[in-house]
């Protein structure tokens, strides 16, 4: 993908504008009480039916692939995935790219998947000085000046741009997942395919704030074809070889490589999560 003036870490997966308020968004302010009270009613409201999205049998393992290159038929990466999970005694649900709205990421959380792995576009927004900020994950809902514009001003939605197909959309990142989630992720495992997902720990303390046991991700740019090559690498390693996070994810680097463009390298996060198996970091989870 071609850089682009002012954007972000190079990408296949996308890029996100600069910051950009309208004039009716900060006359909106004086509105904020009311939008305020009207989203505590519906948290309230939604939390109340918070409830597994899964219908596995109680006990069962439970994995979510969210797929936001689920238009894409040329990559085998799903099907594949899904036979090794199915093999280590996972329960797959999968997400399609219409899925991605923002309350879907609201919500994720109490859908109670032990495993969640995100094929999504991720990237790290650029400040005014071009320093570079903060990491978001990008939703497939088309981009909207007024909607969630409370969200826009507190930092918790940005707007954003894939460089696949050129929708403007919204992105969620690091506040979000600590302030707007509902539920929590109870011992979760989180495997995040998206670009610089662990660019800084941020996004990722957020989820183990809100509960993840164990959070994968990469520091820079990724090519599609390479991650999900180097992703099924991982899975094989922790659900056959049943390997340490830190072993497989250095096998995983020594069979596959450095991202040829960028140079990205796979991490982890917390750092004690490294010597623990996935089957270690699942029996933490808590229904």
């Amino acid at each position: 993908m071609p850089k682009k003036k002012r954007h972000i870490v190079k990408s296949t997966k996308g890029n996100l504008l600069k910051r950009r308020f309208p004039w009716f968004i900060w006359l909106g302010i004086g509105a904020a009480v009311v939008a305020i009270a009207v989203a505590a009613v519906l948290l309230v409201r939604n939390a109340s039916v918070c409830k597994p999205y899964t219908q596995s049998q109680s006990g069962e393992l439970s994995c979510a692939i969210v797929d936001q290159f689920s238009d894409s038929t040329d990559r085998p990466f799903v099907a594949q995935a899904t036979v090794l999970l199915n093999n280590y005694g996972f329960k797959v649900d999968v997400f399609r790219k219409d899925d991605l709205t923002v309350d879907f990421y609201r919500r994720l959380a109490c859908y109670g998947y032990n495993l969640i792995i995100l094929r999504v576009h991720a990237g790290v927004l650029e400040n005014e000085d071009g320093r570079r900020e903060s990491i978001w994950m990008f939703t497939a809902e088309p981009y909207q000046r007024t909607r969630y514009y409370m969200a826009q001003l507190r930092d918790q939605v940005t707007v954003a741009k894939t460089s696949d197909t050129d929708d403007i959309v919204f992105a969620v990142g690091a506040r979000f997942t600590k302030e707007c989630t509902v539920g929590e992720y109870a011992g979760t495992t989180i495997i995040n395919m998206g670009c610089a997902t662990l660019y800084t720990d941020e996004l990722a303390q957020a989820f183990v704030a809100k509960g993840a046991a164990g959070y994968i991700g990469w520091d820079a740019s990724v090519e599609l074809a390479y991650v999900d090559d180097a992703t099924m690498i991982l899975i094989d390693k922790l659900c056959t070889a049943e390997l340490t996070v830190s072993e497989a994810i250095t096998i995983t680097m020594e069979e596959k490589g450095l991202d040829p463009d960028s140079n990205a390298v796979l991490k982890y996060y917390p750092p004690l999560s490294g010597d623990q198996t996935l089957g270690q970091l699942l029996e933490s989870f808590e229904p």
